[in-house]
């Protein structure tokens, strides 16, 4: 799982100029929620709803258009 979250890191920093994410923890903590709860997705239920609801949408905006 860190070796994961490494990559994520090396890789946003490789695109931060095309992606326009700032580079900060908030914008890490919230791509570790997204990938944390689509690995682990019984997780899901112990996540309040007004989160989840904001945590889903960041994932669908993160997974760019559907091809």
């Amino acid at each position: 799982m860190d070796s994961a979250m490494v990559s994520v890191v090396v890789g946003a920093r490789q695109v931060e100029t095309e992606s326009h994410l700032p580079m900060t923890v908030t914008t890490f903590n919230a791509v570790d929620a997204v990938a944390l709860l689509t690995l682990c997705p019984s997780l899901q239920s112990v996540v309040p709803k007004k989160d989840l609801v904001k945590i889903r949408a960041l994932g669908v905006a993160l997974a760019g258009p559907s091809s």
